[in-house]
């Protein structure tokens, strides 16, 4: 099972790069003189919203019959089944859900930004034989 960024965070990402680059044309566009760091400020915005894009369109979380396998954009690991030790769920204020597996080869964190985490979850406490609480089953 292949877990990826949920799609419309991708097509929000697009708009909001496609806003400010329109935002920036606008300005070449005005006859008026424009502060250096106005332009500055739309291209870090541009810039900014482009790499959350990158980064999070290369991120996928997998989950096989061995353990699951993170791939960032510049990381990769593999986390068996048998070093997970413990799973937190942290909601948050905006609705926004963290998951931290505790594992002994170090933390997997995934939120709810990835499409079915809540399956995710259920794989991993499954196939990790953890209870519902999060912890590892005696």
């Amino acid at each position: 099972m292949v877990f990826r960024l949920r799609p419309i965070l991708r097509w929000a990402l697009g708009g909001l790069i496609f806003l400010w680059g329109m935002i920036f044309l606008a300005l070449l566009w005005q006859r008026e003189a424009i502060p250096a760091r106005t332009y500055l400020s739309v291209i870090f915005f541009i810039v900014l919203f482009a790499l959350v894009l990158v980064f999070y369109n290369g991120l996928t979380i997998t989950a096989d019959a061995y353990g699951v396998t993170y791939r960032g954009l510049v990381s990769f690991r593999n986390y068996p089944y048998e070093s997970m030790i413990e799973v937190e769920v942290r909601p948050g204020l905006t609705g926004l859900v963290s998951y931290d597996v505790f594992t002994r080869m170090g933390c997997l964190h995934f939120s709810s930004f990835i499409e079915g985490h809540r399956r995710l979850l259920a794989v991993i406490t499954e196939r990790a034989k953890l209870e519902p609480d999060g912890r590892r089953k005696r």
